[in-house]
């Protein structure tokens, strides 16, 4: 059970992450993208409901994919924050 709790937070994080970069760029296709992602995240987690290895394995999954975005999204920050630097 832990386990789960683990995977759906890293999930969690990667999404708000999507949505920090669309406000802080007024992108809203990004936020749209956010939603998406986690209907479809609910979904297969419903729809596998009654089977805990595949909704662990589904969460697994769009944990691990959370986790590349999170480590990838931090150049997203990084090369922000060094224009306004340089703009200041």
């Amino acid at each position: 059970m832990i386990k789960s709790g683990l995977f759906a937070f890293v999930a969690q994080i990667g999404l708000s992450i999507i949505v920090l970069y669309a406000v802080k760029n007024k992108k809203s296709i990004f936020l749209l993208l956010a939603i998406l992602i986690h209907t479809i995240l609910d979904l297969g987690a419903a729809i596998f409901g009654k089977n805990i290895l595949l909704v662990e394995t589904y969460v697994a999954i769009f944990a691990v994919l959370s986790f590349v975005w999170i480590l990838k999204s931090k150049t997203l920050f990084i090369q922000d924050e060094s224009l306004n630097k340089t703009l200041i």
